[in-house]
């Protein structure tokens, strides 16, 4: 039997879970009902409060651009996106070029620049906005089925929706995806819940939580954890419920939907988009990387200050990040025994804690760490288990009064450092200021920072003078940037656009040779001496092939090689 919580923490509803027969809930319904409607009316001044706080923090969101963080790729020159009407029906459906399908987010991506061409960015951060904002109130319908009452669901919703962790996800135009899964995930967990509560088991109920599923697999692949989050919920809270028909139709139903769309995204994976070779990521310990994984993303919901956009090896090659990350593990371990065991409300978050954070961990072939936009779900899950704790233990030991206060000093709490975090995704500039000035470990904030400057600021003398003061360091960590030989061009650097030209060769293969040595010719680049050992062996391997024109021909001629 589940334990009943004292009704001066949370107001508790009968529960599917326990096996108490249902005469026995009936004599306390008005006493119930009551309760339920003095707590809300008492809590009546949260919500507004909440609303005011998130329009504070994201509203400023509406005046910035894009970044050159993804955004390029997924949004600017994104040809889906600019011809979405013109493409055929496969590629909207499957957006092969962005490594794995997201269909919906595209075909807003596409419907805000045909309907707003000259300030798409501003509609996109208004949905994104509008988006994060229902997301709170989503897992405030959500977390008062899962904590039994209003209030502790308010706070949960607040500390959410108001951490610094959250910015990433809602400031970032590229990750629609992860603000619209989350969406579904959400709303397919109230309606399946509400699915399994019901008599009737009503057909409406059924459809809406199939129709979160289809939204959520159309936004992002991770929305295959929906299905397995359902099982989880389902067993636990209602676990006879869950041996009918109906409600094993759809849980079977989302299972068979979960695994074709993990194997179709797995078909897709394009590791050509990643960072970092899946071979480089292959020589990883995986236990030390998810341990570190797991501790970074604790660190930084504990102190917030000391998010980055990008965590790569060097950032986190500490072995505290791995000791923190085992304690948290064993932490999460020991808090699902001991909620099983005491039959403990706190046991559904924490598996579903478990099933949302699961894609992320690091486990598959991801180029880098956990990213801050990665806990955008699952961090609304410790939002509930820590409001829920903290609600229980302050409400049994304090006035009813004083819960407000520490409501209030907990939202302003977070409400600094996430205006702080929404104002550096500004620009790229802002965005990755606090990497520049160390290349020697971070060379790609100098490339994304000069692509800005090129392609948006049309600032060339700025643009080309962070990439030769990072050259050294891009060329042994990424290479060049696809833009620099254009952007050396116009800055009236002919001798760095030959040099961009030449080490941005990606292959032995004599094609690519022969494409750069044509470029070069076609333009009558010189060729810097540091680099003419490259122009002869691409020549080489061009006349092998038989690939040289007369035109490269004569221009080799003419620079000497």
């Amino acid at each position: 039997m589940v334990k009943t919580l004292p009704h001066s923490c949370f107001v508790r509803r009968p529960d599917r879970m326990s096996k108490e027969p249902a005469d026995t809930h009936e004599e306390h319904d008005v006493d119930e009902d009551a309760n339920v409607g003095a707590e809300e009316s008492s809590a009546s001044w949260m919500m507004p409060l909440m609303l005011v706080m998130l329009a504070v923090m994201f509203l400023p969101t509406l005046a910035y651009g894009f970044v050159t963080w993804d955004d390029p790729i997924i949004i600017w020159f994104n040809p889906l996106v600019q011809q979405w009407s013109q493409s055929p029906l496969a590629e909207r459906l499957l957006t092969p070029n962005l490594g794995y399908p997201m269909p919906l987010p595209v075909a807003i991506y596409a419907a805000t620049f045909s309907m707003f061409p000259n300030s798409p960015a501003f509609l996109l951060h208004a949905v994104s906005t509008t988006l994060h904002i229902g997301n709170a109130l989503l897992l405030l319908a959500l977390g008062t089925r899962l904590l039994g009452a209003r209030k502790p669901a308010i706070f949960a919703a607040g500390i959410w929706a108001l951490h610094p962790i959250v910015v990433e996800g809602v400031a970032w135009c590229s990750n629609l995806k992860e603000l619209l899964y989350t969406s579904a995930l959400f709303a397919a967990l109230l309606f399946w819940d509400r699915f399994l509560e019901s008599e009737a088991r009503s057909r409406r109920l059924g459809g809406a939580v199939l129709a979160a599923l289809l939204l959520g697999f159309a936004s992002k692949p991770t929305m295959l954890v929906a299905p397995v989050a359902m099982l989880v919920l389902g067993v636990v809270r209602h676990k006879e419920v869950m041996r009918q028909k109906g409600a094993l139709v759809i849980q079977i139903l989302g299972l068979v939907w979960s695994a074709g769309w993990w194997w179709l995204s797995t078909r897709m994976h394009n590791e050509g988009l990643l960072g970092e070779s899946a071979a480089n990521f292959a020589t990883r310990d995986y236990g030390v990387t998810v341990l570190k994984s797991v501790g970074l993303q604790v660190w930084h919901w504990i102190n917030p200050t000391t998010l980055q956009p990008y965590y790569p090896e060097q950032l986190v090659a500490f072995d505290a990040f791995a000791i923190l990350g085992g304690l948290a593990s064993l932490g999460w371990i020991a808090g699902v025994v001991w909620a099983w065991r005491k039959s403990h409300w706190s046991l559904t978050p924490l598996l579903l804690l478990g099933v949302c954070w699961a894609p992320y961990s690091n486990l598959s072939p991801l180029p880098r760490f956990t990213a801050d936009t990665y806990m955008y779900a699952a961090s609304a899950l410790v939002a509930v288990i820590l409001a829920g704790s903290v609600w229980r233990l302050a409400s049994s030991r304090l006035p009813e009064r004083f819960m407000g206060v520490i409501v209030l000093i907990s939202w302003i709490l977070l409400l600094g450092p996430g205006l702080t975090q929404v104002s550096r995704w500004s620009s790229t500039q802002e965005l990755f200021g606090p990497l520049l000035g160390q290349p020697e470990q971070f060379a790609l904030p100098y490339q994304l920072v000069a692509y800005e400057r090129y392609a948006l600021e049309k600032d060339l003398e700025g643009s080309t003078k962070l990439l030769i003061e990072a050259w050294p360091h891009l060329i042994a960590q990424t290479g060049p940037p696809g833009f620099a030989p254009q952007a050396f061009l116009e800055a009236g650097l002919p001798e760095w656009a030959a040099r961009a030209t030449l080490q941005g060769i990606r292959s032995l293969e004599p094609r690519a040779s022969a494409e750069a040595l044509t470029t070069m010719a076609k333009r009558d680049l010189p060729v810097p001496s540091d680099v003419a050992p490259l122009a002869r062996e691409a020549l080489a391997r061009t006349k092998k092939a038989n690939l040289a024109t007369p035109e490269v021909i004569a221009w080799a001629n003419r620079r000497g090689l």
